[in-house]
């Protein structure tokens, strides 16, 4: 589940509502007396709701009381992932392009002042590895300090995932063939590269993809959905991109050299035309680094923070500057930063391009991507189609209706009636088989770097005991989890912040489930806490 603009602010305009709610037991924990019932908020779909039931039944083995709360999408968005304001939530974490690389999950979710740092968790020693693996120059550097620092969360434990989610992604197989979903990502629009390779059988060239999550606005620098982002790479090319199987390949760069530890040469692909027909010139990647660094829209920050300048070197060469060393600056920054035409861009003049509404412009969004933007219809459908000029030669269909539906039936009717060809995301893997059993539906299954996560406030008594963090680990039946409430469509995550996809980052000795009620016991003794029949008295 993906933090979209509606459902973000629909949180934020609920923020009265959420204020009421309590934040757990933060106001009544008392040193000494019975510890009061826990508050764990959740999504409100069955299978989140699920999983919080059996940690409930698990928890309540030890004493521990667990009230159950799934609140409305807008409201626990913008009350957990807005506010930051929780004791204990069961939520999905997405795996957008712009979380292939485990700075996220290390720096931004668990380092101090971290912009998803939701546990409000803070250690300097953690701090200091957090900060080295986004500096270090070799990749070997890099897995130390990224070890060092899953290690201390190893000790720690915040907060930590639960499981994986695989796409669940039913395809039509009568009107479309050759569907290669993407390795992290299936066949969501997160990704360009399944569509670029997916066939026509028939007269029928046009891929209908449904989806239950939104377009905030399909404008380059405004969109808040992580689906609405990566699709719009469909029509804007990058410099750098991940194939199908995740390699980070030459795209609208032809190379990239590091002059050294805070300086890289990319030397822009020759030949290629903007989809109005006029060439991509250096000129365009230059304007494109000034224009982000002058109007820095929020959402590009994390993109264009490590930048200092771009300057042109050469006729197809541009040499841009860092703050400082950056290992995300290739894996992250140029996998995600678009070259944007300067001749559609300057037009909106003096005024924020935040402001300028660019898919409602004839010609406002013209790029360079393997499709063009056709109609963007909020809520309903954005339809793009295919550009035959693009360097690679284009894609194989003729356009893709990613349509925004407004309930899971409507994709499930849709994909019965064969006027939707593939859902990408929003159903559950008992739909996805349910599909399957119709003879032009077929079932496909990808890992993903989507992550169910337990959040809780580890600044806050009871939270706050190291122990007491480790009992509640080690009563997560997380292997139970994957195969009861997620179906078997998931993998158990192992002790660290990182996805379980990730696991050329992750130390090899890294247990996955780690359930044993008994030791959870042990280590609430250990913490200070006295069994009073069948409750607990708070050390």
């Amino acid at each position: 589940m993906e933090l979209t603009k509606r459902k973000f602010l629909a949180g934020v305009a609920a923020v009265a509502a959420s204020q009421r709610i309590s934040v757990g037991l933060a106001q009544e924990y008392k040193a000494g007396g019975e510890l009061p019932a826990l508050v764990m908020e959740s999504y409100p779909d069955a299978m989140t709701v699920e999983i919080v039931r059996l940690y409930a039944r698990e928890l309540e083995k030890l004493g521990i009381r667990v009230v159950q709360r799934p609140l409305n999408y807008g409201q626990i968005l913008g009350k957990v992932y807005g506010q930051k304001n929780l004791a204990m939530a069961m939520m999905g974490l997405g795996f957008p392009e712009d979380r292939l690389d485990p700075d996220f999950f290390i720096r931004a979710v668990y380092a101090t002042g971290g912009s998803f740092n939701i546990p409000h968790y803070s250690n300097p020693e953690y701090d200091k590895y957090a900060q080295a693996q986004l500096t270090a120059q070799t990749k070997q550097a890099r897995t130390e300090a990224l070890h060092a620092a899953q290690k201390i969360f190893a000790d720690e434990l915040p907060s930590w995932p639960v499981c994986s989610r695989d796409a669940i992604n039913p395809v039509n197989t009568e009107l479309f063939k050759n569907y290669k979903p993407s390795r992290g990502f299936g066949l969501e629009c997160y990704h360009v590269a399944p569509y670029l390779e997916v066939e026509p059988t028939g007269s029928v060239r046009e891929i209908n993809v449904a989806s239950t999550y939104r377009l905030s606005s399909a404008h380059l620098f405004t969109e808040r959905s992580a689906n609405g982002r990566g699709y719009l790479r469909f029509i804007y090319d990058t410099f750098l991109r991940y194939d199908g199987d995740l390699n980070l390949i030459p795209w609208a760069a032809e190379k990239v050299n590091q002059v050294d530890s805070t300086t890289y040469e990319i030397v822009l692909r020759s030949g290629m035309k903007w989809h109005d027909g006029q060439p991509v010139t250096i000129e365009d990647a230059k304007f494109t680094f000034d224009y982000l660094l002058k109007w820095n829209p929020p959402l590009w920050q994390p993109l264009i923070s490590p930048i200092a300048s771009a300057e042109i070197s050469g006729d197809r060469t541009l040499r841009v500057k860092l703050k400082s060393p950056s290992a995300t600056f290739t894996t992250i920054s140029l996998a995600q930063i678009t070259i944007i035409p300067k001749h559609v861009w300057e037009k909106a003049g003096t005024t924020s391009p935040l402001d300028w509404d660019a898919p409602g412009t004839p010609g406002g969004m013209i790029g360079s991507g393997p499709f063009k933007f056709v109609r963007f219809e909020k809520d309903v459908d954005c339809h793009i189609a295919a550009y035959r000029e693009h360097w690679t030669g284009g894609p194989k269909i003729d356009g893709v209706h990613y349509i925004q539906a407004a309930s899971i039936e409507q994709m499930v009717g849709g994909m019965e009636a064969g006027t939707i060809h593939v859902i990408g995301d929003g159903i559950t893997i008992v739909e996805g088989k349910r599909l399957a059993q119709k003879p032009n539906i077929k079932l496909l299954t990808t890992e993903t770097g989507t992550i169910v996560s337990f959040w809780m406030d580890s600044s806050k008594a009871p939270f706050n005991n190291r122990l007491f963090r480790h009992a509640l680990y080690h009563a997560m039946p997380k292997a139970m989890i994957a195969e009861i409430a997620v179906g078997g469509a998931s993998t158990p995550a192992r002790r660290t912040p990182l996805p379980p996809l990730m696991k050329e980052w992750i130390p090899d000795n890294t247990p996955g489930d780690e359930y044993d009620i008994q030791k959870a016991q042990r280590l609430l003794a250990q913490a200070g806490f006295k069994r009073q029949g069948p409750r607990l008295i708070a050390p």
